[in-house]
């Protein structure tokens, strides 16, 4: 009989692989084939243990995460705050001196974060506008929203949808994102002339692949063969 450690679950589903999914608690999910034996399951769980204790790590540390009242996170670094209440709901960003300079407070958690969505719609639509120029792609339109397990999609009808988190990625990180996306505009799956164009377009797609995984929006998941 398999057993599952304290906070997690089985659930079987008619489904060809095993998947496993960690949650921001530390709980583990496991999905399986209706006729996948359990001994199979507890060997694909023990194999991947390692990634499920990367992953618990990961959310202990975010929780744990402390907000800062005077820097945020953005283009993969800490900017200072400067509040110039003369400024109005007009934020500066300087990158060059490392500082937002605002008229709003935003030392207030919500304030902040609804900034940061409006400020990430702007330079997001405008950088992928930017790119899509820059190597000749089309797109129907962008959305940018705020997904809980993805960093970006395209859709079969060329809509490109973009998590407002990435404005705190490194540029090189952003760029590649949005290529990525953009590529399927013309590759609609992962296959192999997919990739030729990616790493055409982005020679850093591996430097950027690793940093978007180990800053993962939403719950850590894996799919796996058996």
């Amino acid at each position: 009989m398999l057993v599952l450690g304290e906070n997690s679950s089985l659930v079987r589903r008619a489904v060809k692989y095993a998947r496993l999914r960690v949650r921001s608690d530390g709980g583990l999910e496991v999905v399986a084939p209706h006729g996948m034996a359990g001994a199979r399951i507890e060997a694909f769980i023990a194999a991947k243990q390692g990634w499920i204790e990367a992953q618990r790590k990961r959310f202990r540390q975010r929780a744990a995460a402390v907000f800062d009242p005077v820097s945020l996170e953005l283009h993969g670094r800490r900017f200072r705050i400067q509040y110039s209440p003369a400024r109005g709901r007009y934020a500066d960003v300087d990158e060059a001196a490392g500082t937002v300079s605002s008229g709003l407070d935003l030392a207030q958690p919500a304030t902040r974060a609804a900034w940061m969505q409006s400020y990430a719609r702007r330079f997001l639509d405008v950088r992928l506008h930017e790119l899509a120029r820059l190597h000749g792609f089309g797109f129907a339109r962008v959305s940018i929203r705020n997904q809980r397990s993805r960093w970006g999609s395209c859709s079969s009808r060329g809509t490109i949808s973009l998590n407002w988190h990435l404005v705190t990625a490194p540029r090189f990180v952003v760029d590649y994102l949005l290529l990525h996306e953009l590529a399927h505009t013309r590759c609609m799956n992962h296959g192999a002339g997919f990739w030729t164009l990616v790493r055409a377009l982005c020679p850093e797609h591996r430097a950027a692949t690793t940093w978007l995984r180990a800053h993962s929006p939403g719950d850590g998941e894996l799919s796996q063969s058996l």
